[in-house]
């Protein structure tokens, strides 16, 4: 005990003594006298202060009786009854002394007290009203009043009333932290973040303040600064539950997983029963690839709440990842027992049953689904199955357009924008001889990267200035396709939220941002979604229009979106005149390492290659590849086993379709360079439908292999048909399942048909403009001429047909003044 603390404690001993001492004399006095009202009063305050209530209320009422007319005696007795559970007795006396002395404000304070305790919160807010007319100094009034006016839904009031109370009282932390919680709760923001700071200032160790404004931040999206607010509260109260939980979630918000995972940890060990902290701690363990460690948490919450939907729902992708496939279909089934409405466990069911090829039960889900996902717009909601979940089971362009409009306007984040984030812009350079700086958003790991990268380095230094910029860092095993080579015009993007990231690019005053994946939904989307760049394209990005209206164009071509369909699209389509995409970063593939029969492929057998994800077959199709076998029985079908129950299962229809299901072989997933040489080992390439495989057919062709598609009725149905066609090869390209199933016979049963496709294909790969960086290169420089032409002259988006490089005349009303 050090000598201040010794002190007081002499003090208060000093001060018992003497009210003892008091009280003796007070006691005497009454005995000898006792209507000595003022004696009995004071006795009264006494036993009050040492918290002996029922004596203290009893004394006070002796000393009402004796003087009647005391309007503060009256208020004291009140206090006391109130202190013994004795409401109604209290506002009694309360009543009474605003009766003898009505402008005493301090009686009308205490009604109102006695009144709320009671549960008549009008009548107490009327009784407050009269106290801060008598005296506008009363603060204690005006916060009851507050707290009142905010349960009977008056926020507005309620806010009037704080504030009045701090013009009274400014240096209350508690007013300014119950007035931002106010004004949180009606969607003032800044005003809330302002309170909040303000009772920071008066209390620095104010926990609960800090805890909230971080809660403000978190609203906004500003994550860095409400993890600062989360680490400020846990330095006062490291076991502050509320700001661990949040913790944990802006720092997942920013990527920082591992930091995640560590308060996450924190959390289960402050509050072991929660359940939604077990699952939330398996999900991040899930996102950082520690499916074992996931699956003990959630089976943690599964203890707690063994039907809970969320936590079955969680532990759906870490079975999948722990390759145990019937489990996580078991575990999407029993939610949907429990729960038919579930749509975010339907998605799930849905996917895992379609990569698994049961299509009975998969279509009978996907009805339910697409239910689902067609009255969410509607509704104003953003439907749960993403744009191109929705295209793997529909053809309906219309339907997808309205889906990718929702999914990119809920996913942009600009909602929850803080308010000054608009991006700094240089003024557009309007100068005639101005090259058009023209950035790729690319992610590092797509495989469009190496493809994008080798069109920068061939575009025409004197027609665009090209920069990349990246949004995603590279998978450590697969290196970032080249785009190390931009040097300088290479920045990159992968550690910035978009805010950020947007205004890096328009530092770099980008004419034409082309969106590499303009995914409904993308890192890349959320950018873009700023505006960054005058002008924004998507390219090669989504099958499909994206919906969003800060996509002005998208580059494709006359098959994959003809003009008949533009209404399916909220972009202005400007047709490349050979293919939407090039062929040459599919370069030869060289002679294979492997022959057949180390693939476990019959040597002298016609084989079929439908290298796919199960996802992506439709049932339809492989009836027809069953028929095919059937009626080429020398015929072998060659197939991805992407997904360990899919080959159970194709073999298992097999059979049911008369074929031996030993005709069905299964390659194992092998590294790009080596699948492309393997490839060269197919004859005939099966391309699938509604949603056309363009990267599997530009690897069969990379590898010589001919290669049948349905042309379809989107964008992503006629992928492969833009590719053969622009490769000068239509006829491999069908028009329903019939013309199909012709020519794949055809080509089958002929092997000099065969051999002189891929004659053609080999020379057509030599001399397509498709499969030559500086060809294409040019037709894409034409393009942003003509783009950038109508955006100077103060022209909208419009439909732009780009004739071959080096025929196209300009035209006159394009050229900017």
């Amino acid at each position: 005990m050090n000598m201040e603390e010794s002190e007081l404690e002499i003090a208060e001993t000093a001060d018992a003594a003497e009210r003892e001492r008091r009280e003796r004399s007070l006691r005497a006095i009454v005995a000898a006298d006792p209507r000595d009202v003022d004696a009995v009063t004071e006795l009264a305050m006494i036993c009050h202060e040492t918290q002996r209530r029922h004596e203290a209320a009893t004394l006070f009422e002796r000393a009402v009786a004796l003087a009647p007319r005391d309007a503060i005696l009256r208020c004291n007795t009140g206090n006391a009854l109130a202190a013994t559970g004795r409401p109604e007795a209290a506002l009694a006396h309360f009543r009474e002394a605003t009766l003898i002395d009505p402008r005493l404000a301090h009686a009308h304070f205490l009604t109102g007290n006695a009144l709320r305790d009671l549960g008549r919160d009008r009548e107490a807010a009327a009784a407050y009203g009269l106290a801060v007319g008598l005296d506008p100094r009363l603060a204690a009034a005006e916060r009851e009043l507050a707290l009142l006016l905010r349960q009977q839904g008056d926020l507005d009031g309620a806010a009037a009333a704080y504030r009045r109370a701090l013009s009274i009282e400014p240096d209350r932390a508690a007013v300014h932290f119950d007035l931002a919680n106010l004004l949180s709760e009606q969607g003032h923001l800044e005003d809330a973040a302002a309170s909040y700071r303000a009772a920071l200032r008066l209390k620095p160790d104010f926990a609960g303040a800090a805890c909230h404004l971080g809660h403000v931040f978190l609203a906004q999206r500003r994550f860095a600064e409400a993890e600062s607010c989360y680490r400020r509260a846990l330095a006062v109260d490291a076991k502050m539950v509320e700001a661990v939980r949040n913790l944990a979630l802006v720092l997942e918000k920013q990527g920082k997983i591992a930091a995640a995972i560590s308060a996450g940890e924190t959390l289960v060990g402050l509050a072991e029963t929660e359940l939604p902290a077990w699952i939330a701690l398996g999900r991040l363990y899930q996102r950082q690839g520690r499916p074992i460690q996931a699956l003990g948490a959630l089976r943690r919450a599964l203890t707690l709440a063994p039907t809970d939907g969320e936590a079955l729902l969680a532990l759906m992708p870490v079975l999948d990842a722990l390759e145990r496939p019937e489990e996580a279909i078991a575990a999407g089934r029993r939610i949907l027992g429990l729960d038919p409405d579930n749509a975010a466990a339907a998605l799930l069911l849905l996917a895992y049953l379609r990569r698994a090829c049961r299509w009975r039960e998969a279509e009978a889900l996907a009805s339910r689904v697409e239910r689902m996902t067609e009255t969410a717009p509607a509704a104003g909601q953003r439907p749960g199955q993403a744009p191109a979940q929705y295209l793997l089971g529909s053809m309906d362009a219309t339907k997808l357009r309205r889906i990718a409009q929702a999914w990119s306007e809920a996913e942009s984040g600009l909602m929850t924008r803080p308010a000054g984030a608009a991006l700094r812009r240089r003024p557009v350079d309007r100068k005639p001889d101005h090259i058009p700086r023209v950035g790729y958003l690319v992610d590092a790991a797509s495989p469009a990267a190496a493809m994008i990268a080798a069109l920068a380095e061939a575009h025409d230094a004197e027609a665009v200035e090209t920069f990349l910029f990246t949004h995603r860092t590279a998978e450590r095993d697969e290196p970032a396709g080249g785009l190390g080579a931009a040097g300088e015009r290479l920045v990159d993007l992968a550690r910035m939220r978009p805010d950020p990231a947007a205004q890096r690019i328009a530092d770099e005053a980008i004419d034409i941002l082309v969106l590499e994946d303009a995914m409904p939904g993308s890192a890349a989307m959320a950018i873009a979604a700023r505006r960054p760049a005058p002008l924004q394209i998507a390219w090669p990005g989504f099958p499909g229009s994206c919906g969003a209206g800060w996509i002005d164009y998208v580059l494709a071509d006359r098959i994959a979106a003809p003009p008949q369909d533009a209404p399916h699209w909220s972009e202005a389509i400007c047709r490349l005149p050979h293919s939407y995409r090039p062929l040459f970063a599919e370069t030869a593939a060289p002679a294979p390492s492997a022959d057949r029969e180390a693939e476990g492929l019959p040597a002298d057998r016609v084989v079929l290659a439908a290298f796919h994800r199960p996802d992506r077959i439709e049932p339809a199709l492989f009836r027809l590849w069953m028929e095919l076998l059937g009626a080429v029985p020398d015929a072998v079908l060659w197939l991805w086993a992407a997904e360990r129950p899919m080959v159970g299962e194709l073999k298992r229809q097999a059979v049911e379709r008369g074929i031996d299901p030993r005709r069905l072989h299964f390659a194992q997933t092998q590294p790009r360079p080596y699948h492309r040489q393997r490839l060269a080992l197919a004859d005939i390439g099966l391309d699938t439908h509604p949603y056309s495989d363009a990267a599997a057919t530009a690897d069969a062709l990379a590898a010589n292999v001919p290669v049948v598609t349905l042309r379809g009725r989107h964008f992503a149905g006629r992928r492969s048909a833009s590719l053969l066609s622009g490769l000068g090869l239509p006829e491999l390209v069908v028009e329903d399942l019939e013309a199909y199933r012709r020519l794949v016979l055809a080509l089958a049963q002929d092997p000099a048909m065969r051999t002189a496709m891929r004659q053609r294909i080999a020379q057509a790969r030599a001399t397509s403009p498709l499969a030559d960086p500086t060809r294409f290169a040019r037709d894409l420089e034409a393009a942003y001429r003509r783009i950038w032409r109508r955006y100077l002259t103060g022209q909208a988006p419009e439909a732009i047909d780009i004739a071959a490089a080096g025929n196209m005349p300009a035209s006159p009303a394009e050229v900017p003044a």
